[in-house]
């Protein structure tokens, strides 16, 4: 059996079980993402939430992809602060350092703010700093649970899953690549093995002064 066809029967079933893995991480990791889902609720200064159990919970500012480099700059400058509705204590909302976002096909989610709820309850929600673009008319904010770590062997299975498919399309193509006397350069190792034959090839050239000028090509031919 030759090589080309032992890549293939070694790439088949890799590219098989890479197109699965990274299949699978990817509904899963769909799905992680939709557990997380708290509700959704308007760009505005002022929105108030309700939470149905304590916890770490992070507000993300949702964006149609194509806006989403038109206000980058100002989710950053945002600050804000959460109230308790009913014992009107306040609770810190600090800024997200890890800049995680997740994209869908739509849209596309970047964490802003982080804070943790110590009771079920209503919040109010007060977010200053705002930049006032038409942008925003399509954004919304997204209270999520936080990913944490339940994400990264998800996303590494999908790299991994990938990378065994593209290895799977590479490795026979570049062996029978490599077999091929061509594409190998046959043709020069048979000329430093020993002396190339050559077909002479003549044309008929144009007539000048009643004479035909003929032109002789040597054209090296590779011998299997």
């Amino acid at each position: 059996m030759s090589a080309a066809a032992l890549a293939l029967a070694f790439a088949l079933p890799v590219g098989v079980a890479g197109v699965a893995l990274a299949g699978c991480c990817v509904i899963r990791l769909i799905r992680t993402v939709q557990r997380s889902f708290v509700c959704r609720f308007p760009v505005a200064a002022t929105s108030r939430v309700t939470i149905d159990e304590a916890g770490a919970f992070v507000i993300n500012i949702e964006t149609p992809q194509l806006s989403l480099a038109d206000i980058g700059m100002g989710a950053l400058t945002m600050k804000g602060t959460a109230r308790e509705v009913d014992s009107g204590a306040e609770v810190p909302l600090r800024p997200d350092v890890t800049g995680m976002s997740v994209t869908g096909v739509a849209t596309t989610r970047r964490a802003v703010f982080r804070f943790r709820a110590p009771r079920p309850g209503a919040y109010e929600l007060s977010i200053s700093g705002i930049p006032d673009r038409e942008a925003l008319a399509r954004c919304s904010f997204v209270l999520s649970r936080p990913l944490g770590l339940a994400i990264v062997p998800l996303i590494l299975g999908i790299i991994l899953g990938m990378a065994a498919l593209i290895l799977a399309i590479v490795l026979p193509l570049a062996l029978s690549g490599a077999n091929d006397p061509l594409a190998a350069g046959g043709c020069a190792s048979r000329r430093r093995a020993g002396r190339q034959p050559a077909v002479a090839v003549g044309m008929g050239g144009q007539e000048k002064g009643g004479d035909r000028a003929a032109v002789r090509y040597s054209v090296p031919v590779c011998s299997p």
